[in-house]
């Protein structure tokens, strides 16, 4: 697999609670309230200046920014946070859709756009599209584009303004989270945060490469089977072990059909890795079969089911249906095991 894709860790921020959100009406949301609750009550009994001081504001500001002032005056230890505690709650209106965002755009400018918005963040001000051309951190291809196609990219970065500076923040994950999982977390990619995480001492600015592409992920849980599920366009953390595919012929939900198998699962166990705990040079060295179009599109065809199955998992609360959706994607998923077997020509 090291032969036909790319990949590894990525963005460690060293600030969660600076740089990370989570949506209002999630069950985390709510989890977030009752703490923050909890805090303002220890503050009034205990800390009386902490107290007050974060009150006066909130007549000032918004939570989430009085809570970063708060933080800055008094420090996360005497505040009482536990390290990277997730505070600050966003709408769904401050998330800008990168996905669908970069889907929308024609193919000559696609992965120019793709890698602004890595290095420039999303532009909160005139300023931001002013000097976009003169950023440091901006490679050297892009600056050195065609007047024309410059003032084009202009055009579309202008665009971005308003649309919302929150992105898709993809982490590890769970062992149930197969095939799909939804977005939790949402990171600040502002122009003055992406210039602060890619100058940072603490922070570790890698992976960069490849934001915003689609490629699969795999969880390192433990035990005998691989855990994979697709990664959407988004910003990856250093606990995403992710690969994207540099090969024509194969896709990332290709690849994800593969690794999700039972026969995946042995050759890893007893090939690759006996520790139970796959490495990332484990997953480079398993052997991928270049498919025929027609094979590589049935594989693509039941991963699309086995998603479509994890979202509707993910949006229900009937827990019976919850039973038989599972067992329906168990059923999709011999069907996969089945076809790997016969493209790999290997006999039950």
């Amino acid at each position: 697999m090291g032969l036909i894709t790319e990949g590894g860790q990525g963005l460690a921020t060293a600030d969660n609670g600076k740089f990370l959100a989570v949506l209002e009406g999630t069950e985390e949301a709510k989890r977030i309230e009752e703490r923050l609750k909890e805090f303002e009550r220890k503050w009034q009994r205990r800390e009386p200046k902490i107290y007050e001081t974060y009150q006066e504001l909130l007549k000032q500001c918004p939570r989430n920014e009085a809570i970063d002032r708060l933080r800055k005056k008094f420090k996360e230890d005497r505040l009482g946070f536990p390290r990277g505690f997730i505070y600050k709650l966003i709408k769904k209106q401050d998330v800008f859709n990168v996905q669908n965002y970069l889907e929308g755009l024609e193919p000559e400018i696609k992965n120019i756009m793709r890698r602004v918005i890595i290095f420039a963040g999303i532009p909160e001000s005139e300023t931001d599209i002013r000097t976009l051309w003169g950023l440091p951190k901006l490679p050297a291809d892009l600056k050195k584009l065609e007047k024309s196609l410059k003032e084009k990219i202009g055009s579309e970065y202008r665009k971005l303004a308003g649309r919302g500076k929150w992105l898709a923040f993809t982490r590890g994950g769970e062992a149930e989270s197969i095939f799909w999982c939804s977005p939790d977390r949402f990171i600040d990619w502002s122009r003055i945060s992406v210039k602060e995480l890619s100058i940072s001492l603490r922070a570790r600015w890698q992976g960069y490469e490849h934001f915003l592409q689609e490629g699969i992920t795999y969880i390192d849980v433990g035990g005998a089977q691989i855990k994979a599920r697709i990664l959407a366009p988004s910003i990856y953390d250093h606990t995403a072990h992710s690969f994207f595919p540099d090969e024509k012929d194969i896709s990332p939900k290709y690849l994800l059909g593969i690794l999700n198998t039972n026969f995946a699962s042995y050759l890893a166990n007893e090939y690759l890795n006996h520790t139970m705990h796959f490495e990332l040079n484990d997953i480079r060295s398993f052997p991928v079969f270049i498919p025929t179009e027609p094979q590589r599109e049935e594989i693509e065809t039941f991963v699309d089911e086995a998603i479509a199955i994890q979202k509707k998992q993910y949006t229900t609360k009937d827990e019976d249906e919850k039973s038989r959706l599972w067992q329906e994607l168990q059923e999709v998923q011999r069907q996969i095991d089945r076809r790997v077997k016969e493209i790999y020509m290997i006999e039950d």
